[in-house]
């Protein structure tokens, strides 16, 4: 049997991976937000109420989901698209969801995602791209800030309407030209 660790393929999501996708949102969101967000909060996530959310962005192609896989097993995957503000392109994309399996944190998971999206990112004539990270998440923001976004000035905002003290801040990528 050999040492050699298996190799990562990123490849688009397929409409069968909704689950698989939705299941680890939801592990994921658990394991990371721990001690960020209400325990209530995080025990009331389920992978079957974010299943036909998934269903319908992978059938509709409302955003580009990739999807890392590792011997066969899905492990992460990345949602992107244009702003939300604007929901055109026009040189600013913006990640809406990426997360990797917990026990493959640490592992080149993330990167690999982060490198194929950039590259389509890219390929679409994308100068800058957006998201919006829990302020106390900083294991996230340590990866985002490794990849080169910073944070947007004056950009912090409260999640939950009920718990203000729970803030996200928007890190943006600006690519050179």
């Amino acid at each position: 049997m050999s040492d050699t660790p298996l190799a990562t393929l990123i490849e688009p999501a397929r409409l069968e991976d909704a689950p698989a996708i939705a299941d680890i949102e939801v592990s994921a969101w658990r394991e990371a937000y721990a001690g960020i967000v209400p325990g209530d909060v995080i025990e009331n996530q389920a992978s079957s109420d974010r299943l036909a959310m998934w269903r319908e962005v992978i059938d509709t192609a409302m955003v580009d989901v990739l999807c890392a896989r590792r011997g066969g097993v899905l492990i992460g995957f990345v949602a992107f698209g244009p702003v939300r503000e604007t929901g055109e392109y026009a040189e600013r994309g913006e990640i809406f969801a990426f997360y990797v399996r917990p026990a493959m944190w640490s592992h080149g998971v993330g990167r690999s995602l982060w490198q194929a999206a950039q590259g389509h990112l890219r390929l679409l004539g994308i100068q800058t791209t957006e998201l919006w990270v829990l302020s106390a998440n900083e294991r996230a923001r340590r990866f985002y800030a490794a990849a080169g976004f910073v944070p947007q000035w004056n950009s912090e905002r409260s999640v939950f309407l009920d718990n203000p003290a729970i803030r996200e801040v928007r890190l943006v990528l600006h690519e050179p030209d």
